[in-house]
């Protein structure tokens, strides 16, 4: 996440938007969602988290969110 220059701590905070979106982000056969929100610094945020083991999520990619995105989030 550091190339995005967005702290896992602010990414985060995503899940906490109680309008957040998700989307499909699937890669090749590995099915995943993306969440699209704002985090606690106001700015649109495209996350992925991952499950692991059933036991807790993992945020594998973290950045701001596209104009596409933005326009899907506005929807």
């Amino acid at each position: 996440m550091q190339a995005h220059r967005v702290r896992f701590e602010d990414a985060a905070t995503v899940f906490s938007d109680p309008l957040f979106v998700l989307v499909d982000a699937s890669r090749s056969d590995e099915a995943r969602q993306a969440a699209i929100g704002f985090d606690s610094s106001a700015r649109l945020l495209y996350v992925v988290p991952v499950e692991v083991e059933s036991e807790y999520i993992r945020i594998i990619s973290a950045r701001r969110a596209e104009p596409r995105e933005e326009r899907i989030y506005a929807q």
